[in-house]
């Protein structure tokens, strides 16, 4: 085989025996329009994300990282808007230089890295790193904030109901 030929991701997890020819086959027949294979693999419980991250960290030639074993810069995060960072869950993890190091879980999305190196004045260098992660990290960094919507709007779901139930004393002249 060719080494500069790129290996499928089915054929990266079979070598690294993560997966069978059979779950495969499997997943490909259960693949839904529009979804990466990986997806698949991980949605059926076939293989877990960190498998998937590392395995396409060799696929793409790129680094992979585990956020967890990062002491994040607050200074450092700054550097990225929240809104940013949440909507294409990606997080700066280091500057050296011109080169800011980005964890991002779609290192392809050359849109987002030219985006991110315009918005911030450095080349953008991605590394991989999986989506759970990255936004357990956002979460961890900037708050909470969907939950903390969630929990405002079931506390607030509940007033209403206690308002609903509460019987209405009209005062008659």
């Amino acid at each position: 085989m060719n080494e500069k030929a790129q290996l499928k991701i089915g054929e990266i997890l079979i070598n690294r025996n993560l997966i069978t020819e059979g779950e495969l086959q499997k997943a490909l027949s259960l693949q839904r329009k529009g979804e990466l294979l990986g997806q698949t693999l991980v949605r059926l419980d076939i293989l877990n994300e960190a498998d998937l991250v590392e395995a396409l960290s060799e696929q793409l030639k790129i680094s992979f990282v585990k956020l967890n074993y990062f002491s994040l810069d607050k200074e450092l995060m700054k550097i990225i808007p929240e809104s940013l960072a949440r909507e294409h869950q990606v997080i700066p993890l280091k500057i050296e230089g011109t080169i800011l190091t980005l964890a991002t879980a779609d290192p392809l999305n050359i849109f987002v890295l030219d985006h991110i190196s315009q918005i911030t004045g450095y080349i953008v260098e991605p590394v991989i790193a999986s989506p759970s992660e990255i936004k357990k990290t956002i979460n961890q960094y900037y708050g909470l904030k969907e939950k903390e919507t969630e929990k405002v709007a079931i506390e607030s779901a509940g007033i209403e109901d206690v308002t609903a139930e509460t019987p209405t004393i009209k005062l008659v002249d």
